[in-house]
């Protein structure tokens, strides 16, 4: 067993994943092939607002298509936002999607690759703390971080599970609401967080003119979404985990994320990529699945150690990792 399919499996990614694809099944149109239309609704590019785009691919009944505008990829015609919402409140797959997030293999890897270099970034341009928020927070983890920091911890999730274990479990202040249904003073928060929440909301455009007026002038907006420029889904496309049309509507690239947060009113400061998937890429070349073992005398030749560490260095070098990170203030 490789290190890709050991995770797959430690974390329960792999029973995650069987749940999705039955999920998927109960949207789609027998006759067609395609998701039921009634749950569907048309869109447009949030980042540029163009209604022109082009076909890329076709997968498990949903289309993905590229702005002809800035070039973002991403889904249409999208779930509605009623089914979306459903959804992530309590479904089968949201519930296994916890699970996930509750390994202890899980935690370990986002604490190490994700949520601990932030908090070390915020903890440094904050000495004295203050209040962060956390939209999407799930279970809580990188609010738990930031409270044993020092922060004042305000979080924010729809899904009943994820609430409960972050409320009961771990005591902290999570509340089971939707950004517009609170009622924080402007300028209240320091650092305001998305950790994987940009991608799956019908109008992100609203809730990032929501958090600027939230954000104090001297804070921080921290972005956390797959990366649609990455290597991986641009040489796996389809066979990718990432294009998952039901939950990720929208896939930003640097360029496409910077330019939407610049154009409401936001200035970018950080901006990186992490995690290379260069197993899933060297297994998928390899004629196989990209997330189950395999090996033989190509994968060797063509990936041994030295070339596996110079395509890592060269995909992160060049904004290529499967997640982006970026850090935005306002503009002064």
């Amino acid at each position: 067993m490789n290190k890709v399919e050991g995770f797959v499996k430690s974390t329960g990614r792999d029973k995650h994943w069987d749940v999705l694809e039955k999920e998927m099944k109960t949207l789609l149109d027998t006759a067609t092939g395609k998701i039921r239309s009634e749950y569907l609704i048309e869109t447009c590019c949030p980042v540029c607002l163009s209604e022109s785009y082009k076909l890329s691919f076709e997968k498990d009944g949903f289309c993905f298509v590229k702005c002809e505008g800035c070039g973002l990829l991403y889904v249409n015609p999208q779930l509605n936002e009623e089914k979306i919402i459903s959804n992530y409140e309590d479904s089968p797959s949201s519930d296994s999607w916890v699970n996930v997030l509750l390994s202890r293999e899980e935690q370990e890897f986002n604490i190490k690759n994700k949520l601990g270099p932030v908090l070390t970034d915020i903890n440094t341009l904050y000495p004295e703390r203050g209040n962060i928020l956390d939209i999407g927070c799930s279970i809580g983890l990188f609010l738990k971080l930031a409270k044993e920091a020092g922060w004042k911890e305000y979080g924010l999730e729809i899904h009943k599970k994820a609430v409960d274990y972050a409320v009961n479990d771990l005591r902290l202040n999570v509340e089971s609401k939707l950004l517009h249904e609170t009622d924080y003073p402007e300028k209240f928060f320091r650092v305001i967080s998305m950790w994987g929440v940009l991608e799956h909301l019908t109008d992100p455009r609203i809730i990032l003119k929501q958090s600027y007026e939230l954000l104090a002038d001297d804070g921080v907006l921290i972005i956390f979404v797959p990366n649609g420029h990455s290597l991986v889904t641009r040489v796996l496309r389809e066979h990718c985990s990432t294009f998952n049309g039901k939950n990720h509507l929208w896939y930003f690239g640097p360029y496409t994320l910077k330019k939407l947060l610049v154009e409401l009113g936001y200035h970018v400061t950080k901006v990186y990529t992490i995690i290379s998937q260069t197993d899933e890429i060297r297994n998928y070349l390899d004629y196989s699945s990209p997330y189950e073992y395999s090996q033989n005398d190509m994968e060797k030749v063509m990936f041994g150690e030295l070339q596996a560490k110079a395509l890592e260095d060269y995909i992160l070098s060049n904004h290529m990792g499967s997640k982006l990170i970026v850090y935005a203030r306002k503009k002064q």
